[in-house]
């Protein structure tokens, strides 16, 4: 895992602690690596479904084995940054 260090003002730092309490985290930390997932997660949604949409413009064809390897590798890819290591 690894470390960053911010430095905030003092009005935004008093909003994250405040906001982590009222969202019931026990720490800022916590509070924030919540937001970032989050945002992470929405970020991932807005990829998907762009994908999906570029898809549906395209002609229809039957999916190759090395289609089928490359969208397993890809899950697979997914859910192991998932894990917690992300």
């Amino acid at each position: 895992m690894d470390t960053l260090q911010l430095t905030l003002p003092t009005k935004l730092r008093a909003f994250i602690d405040a906001e982590a309490a009222a969202r019931g985290h026990t720490s800022a930390h916590d509070y924030l690596v919540a937001v970032l997932k989050e945002a992470q997660r929405k970020r991932a949604w807005e990829i998907a479904e762009k994908l999906g949409l570029e898809g549906m413009q395209t002609p229809a064809r039957p999916l190759t084995e090395d289609d089928w390897a490359q969208l397993h590798a890809r899950i697979h890819q997914m859910a192991s940054a998932d894990d917690g290591k992300s």
